[in-house]
């Protein structure tokens, strides 16, 4: 579901802002820019951050419209083509959280390297750490024919940037994005959003840490969206975390924190604080 209010009514999340750049928080059902696979009416979140700040600024990058999280947006070319320079690099980190369908607790420490079609049909090399920190397995309690839809949380990492990356490395695994119409199961996606109220992908970019020619290195945390805390804190079945000693896990989950209102869950690894902000995102 795309956003069509007027750029005037929304406002998003600043979470770093320079004389340079900024980086704000993207909700889900909001494309980067226009484009001709969405309506005229709805609204892309340059617009809506141009009307904010007041000012103008390019996009340094792009997140899809279901996924939410960090989006970086510079004030002018130079600093654009520098940020976009710094992203790609070796020592750029980009964290972000996959909610999967199934028990996906195999995938543990793994470096995903398969080859991917870009956007216009190009076979590129692909490479993502993919690293599973939550897992429950199906049950039988909501009626589904094979039980009640497993999910799991997925921390990944994606050393380049290809077209849908994480989401064909996951579904490549059979563990699609909750969500993902385009490689996911149209029932079970209609279940996560009536029972927990899903919206858009399963998929947010957490965390940037991006080290800048001038020494300095752009860091950024984006609030874990309410509904996805709610898949990962309110499910109706048991679920596990995995990895208690995994050193990857505790500092990862530990950081979910947000100015504001917090919520503090023991999951069984340590004390996780997951976001409440004070208004809906």
């Amino acid at each position: 579901m795309l956003l069509l209010a007027s750029p005037a009514a929304l406002q998003v999340p600043i979470l770093l802002q320079t004389d340079r750049y900024a980086v704000v928080a993207k909700p889900p059902g909001m494309v980067v820019h226009r484009n001709k696979f969405v309506s005229r009416e709805s609204v892309p979140l340059l617009q809506v951050v141009r009307d904010q700040l007041g000012r103008s600024e390019n996009a340094v990058h792009r997140l899809d419209g279901g996924t939410s999280g960090c989006v970086v947006f510079a004030y002018d070319s130079e600093t654009t083509a520098m940020l976009q320079a710094a992203m790609t690099s070796g020592a750029a980190s980009k964290t972000y959280y996959a909610f999967v369908r199934g028990d996906a607790s195999r995938l543990r420490d793994h470096l995903e390297e398969r080859e991917l079609k870009d956007d216009k049909g190009v076979v590129k090399e692909a490479r993502t750490w993919l690293d599973c920190v939550a897992a429950c397995e199906d049950s039988e309690e909501h009626g589904f024919a094979d039980g009640d839809p497993g999910s799991s949380l997925i921390v990944a990492k994606p050393h380049t940037g290809r077209w849908h990356q994480i989401r064909k490395h996951m579904n490549g695994h059979s563990h699609p994005i909750l969500g993902d119409a385009k490689h996911g199961n149209s029932k079970l996606n209609r279940w996560w959003r009536e029972k927990y109220g899903l919206q858009g992908l399963g998929l947010h970019c957490a965390a940037l840490e991006i080290p800048l020619p001038d020494g300095t290195v752009l860091r950024a945390r984006a609030p874990v969206r309410r509904d996805l805390v709610s898949i990962l804190v309110t499910s109706a079945h048991p679920r596990t975390l995995l990895g208690a000693a995994h050193a990857q896990a505790r500092p990862i989950l530990a950081a979910w924190t947000y100015p504001g209102r917090s919520t503090s869950i023991d999951l069984g690894l340590s004390l996780i604080h997951i976001s409440e902000p004070t208004r809906p995102y």
